[in-house]
């Protein structure tokens, strides 16, 4: 029989003493038994907090208490601290600001794009916020984080800063710890490919501005170049030999007992220990000279982080300090653990709630977003080529109506040809027309209306202030005049062919790829999350549709209806299809499948892929599937005849 023993820690996030023990009746996420679990006590006595774990230990050997059907009985036993610790899980709900109503007057203005392309400088010179005095939000960011701006009329400067939770941070720590593993056993592979791999690779958790640096040179370069901080140096030392001795076994380990290494290496428990030791070396930095209010959640994980102020300089000095990407601005940098942030600035000359994005997967965040959007800003680098993948998505989601294009930088376009704003239109007008050749024609044609239907602006001077330190007021300009949508009922209905559907479907299947899924989302799709799976199949089946069905209607029920009128009624159907589908795919895929994945995430590598080809296939048949295995044929047709049925059109069989 396992011994299970408890012992006081101190909290790294806040002050007061903590208690870890290996918890004898749960399992963790991805099914494992007695995980280690850490419960924040609500002391900072020395004596107070022996005496609780005394009583901790005093429960953990009594297995009859080891069950939540017996918590009234322990309640008579032991203190209600060390009862709550037991048995319950730490749970703490986010905070959110109420967002404004529309019937308030205020305007939903997404703003969408590359990142660099001057997304943020808009916002800031919207809202006045000074680029050089009022550090945030930052430019070019490598945090992963959304931003909500809200205006308000009030004084009070107010923010939320929300993180990602505890097992989510630990998983993205698993998967670099991974990675670099398998980057040092790799052909060839040296200590600095791991060392590269686990601190200077793109990972979505920044290991190098959490914990430190190591004093590696730069391959490639002749020149001597010395880290930012070697504060974690003889640490990461110890880290980098844990990893390869535990990697070579792992490998050796792996052949004998023929599994996939990734199983056996984050199975060993010297690499969960060196997880749990690094996580906890991260926790440390959310302690620091912070003055707003913490909510912890989850392990004693902070989960948000509120401020709340009269003074403009101490607000944004404030967020700055916890967004800060700047290499030797702090030991510790947590950005990477930042999920979004909302905030909310008076301001009187405008009711606005922005949304910032700079990835243009079509999740059913984003979604509902832009459904509930009054405009949606396409904001594009005027040096870069023209991403028309936004312009793409916006279109088949059915919110093609409201976009609008922005074209920054126009000052860096400083060719010859490009001396006058009339030659820049000029060439920024060739470079939209080569972005959409290599789309369908009705695509090409669709998003040729909407572009011409809505506003294409160049905006130049992006970062610049004037000298009375007045950020200038060309986004404001362009934000006044962007035109209000209005939502007006026509009388008009579409008539298609119904057999249509069944090639329109064809289409669709034959572009389908089943993406990569590694192990760890294997789990994610377990738990519930399947976005990353789902927002793809959507949007190729629903691309598919716009072009081979929705926008090729055999006819109309009136001829004296504008184009305009046209488009608004296809925009709409196409809307509630993608929304229908989104709906239909995440229950087919993710909710009824939730043993299905949890198998696959134990499966071994060799075997996962096909069987997970398998399972998608199950619900989106492949393309010589498609006539004999008939339940999905059926329920678009049916889902599309709905929505064609609801908009008042006709089918002609």
């Amino acid at each position: 029989m396992k011994i299970f023993r408890a012992k006081a820690c101190r909290s790294m996030a806040r002050d007061g003493w903590c208690i870890l023990f290996q918890h004898p009746f749960k399992t963790d996420e991805r099914g494992r038994s007695y995980p280690f679990v850490k419960r924040y006590m609500h002391t900072e006595n020395e004596q107070e907090i022996a005496r609780l774990v005394d009583e901790m230990n005093d429960l953990l050997r009594m297995e009859e208490y080891w069950t939540s059907a017996v918590k009234g009985r322990a309640k008579a036993r032991y203190d209600e601290r060390v009862v709550n610790a037991f048995y319950d899980d730490d749970v703490i709900e986010q905070p959110l600001f109420d967002l404004p109503k529309k019937e308030e007057g205020y305007h939903y203005l997404n703003v969408i794009g590359e990142k660099g392309s001057g997304k943020t400088s808009f916002i800031r010179q919207l809202l006045y916020i000074h680029s050089e005095r009022e550090k945030f939000p930052l430019t070019a960011r490598n945090g992963k984080y959304s931003v909500t701006y809200m205006t308000t009329n009030h004084l009070l400067y107010e923010a939320i800063i929300q993180f990602i939770p505890r097992h989510i941070a630990k998983r993205q720590l698993e998967e670099i710890i991974l990675k670099s593993a398998e980057a040092y056993l790799s052909d060839g592979g040296t200590d600095y490919d791991l060392v590269f791999e686990l601190l200077h690779t793109a990972h979505p958790l920044c290991i190098r501005s959490l914990l430190g640096d190591l004093p590696y040179k730069p391959r490639y370069f002749s020149d001597e170049s010395i880290p930012w901080n070697h504060d974690g140096e003889q640490s990461f030392k110890q880290y980098i030999e844990i990893i390869k001795k535990e990697a070579e076994e792992a490998a050796e380990l792996a052949k004998v007992e023929q599994k996939d290494f990734e199983t056996v290496f984050l199975e060993k428990e010297a690499c969960q220990s060196l997880i749990e030791q690094m996580m906890t070396q991260i926790e440390s930095a959310f302690k620091g000279d912070y003055d707003g209010e913490w909510g912890y959640g989850e392990n004693d994980w902070p989960m948000h982080y509120r401020i709340k102020t009269e003074s403009r300089a101490h607000y944004f000095a404030s967020l700055y300090k916890m967004t800060t990407e700047k290499e030797g601005e702090k030991s510790q940098l947590c950005y990477s653990l930042i999920d979004h942030i909302q905030v909310r600035i008076p301001l009187q000359e405008a009711n606005v709630v922005i949304r910032e994005y700079d990835q243009y997967e079509m999740t059913k965040e984003i979604c509902e977003s832009f459904s509930k959007a009054d405009t949606i800003l396409f904001v594009q680098h005027a040096l870069r080529d023209v991403n028309v993948g936004w312009m793409n998505n916006l279109l088949t989601y059915g919110q093609a109506e409201k976009m609008h294009v922005m074209f920054t930088h126009g000052d860096l376009l400083k060719a010859e040809a490009c001396m006058t704003d009339y030659a820049k239109k000029h060439h920024l007008v060739s470079k939209i027309e080569q972005a959409l050749k290599p789309l369908a024609p009705h695509v090409k044609k669709q998003l040729q209306y909407y572009l011409t239907a809505g506003t294409v602006r160049l905006l130049s001077n992006i970062n610049c202030t004037t000298e009375d330190n007045q950020p200038l007021n060309e986004a404001r300009q362009y934000f006044l005049e962007l035109p209000k949508q209005t939502e007006e009922q026509v009388s008009l209905h579409p008539i298609y062919l119904n057999i249509t559907i069944p090639q329109a479907i064809h289409e669709a299947v034959k572009k389908i790829t089943v993406p990569y899924i590694r192990k760890w989302q294997c789990l994610d799709f377990a738990n519930g999350n399947g976005e990353v799976l789902v927002s793809v199949l959507t949007s190729t089946i629903a691309q598919s549709f716009y072009d081979r069905f929705f926008s090729n209607s055999s006819g109309w029920s009136s001829s004296y209806h504008s184009v305009t009128d046209r488009q608004r009624v296809i925009q709409s159907m196409t809307a509630q299809f993608t929304t229908l589908l989104h709906h239909y795919l995440t229950t087919e895929l993710i909710t009824n499948c939730e043993k299905e994945w949890r198998a696959l995430y134990h499966e071994s590598e060799a075997h996962r892929s096909y069987k997970i080809s398998q399972l998608i296939h199950k619900t989106i048949p492949t393309q010589e599937q498609i006539y004999e295995e008939k339940t999905f044929l059926n329920m678009i047709y049916h889902l599309t005849k709905h929505i064609v049925e609801e908009a008042g059109g006709v089918f002609i069989h």
